[in-house]
C-alpha cells in the first residue's frame, strides 16, 4: 500500500524532518494545511506519519 507523511511546519524545520522520513520510507509527503478543511481523511495506506512543531508556551512568553 504505502506510507503517507502529513506535516505542519511554520519555520521549515518540521518540513525538513518530514521530507527525510518520507524519502527514507519511500512515502508521500502531504501538508496538513492542504487537507485540514476537507473533512475526514480516507486512505488505504499501511503507514501514516504526522510531523508537527511543538512550541513550549512558557518559553515563548519568556522570549517575547
Amino acid at each position: 500500500m504505502g506510507t503517507e507523511i502529513y506535516y505542519f511546519s511554520g519555520t521549515g524545520n518540521s518540513l525538513a524532518v518530514a521530507r527525510d522520513i518520507a524519502r527514507k520510507m519511500d512515502g508521500k509527503l502531504i501538508p496538513i494545511a492542504s487537507v485540514v478543511n476537507s473533512g475526514p481523511i480516507v486512505t488505504d495506506t499501511d503507514v501514516i506519519g504526522i510531523v508537527f512543531q511543538f512550541i513550549f508556551q512558557q518559553l515563548m512568553e519568556f522570549l517575547a
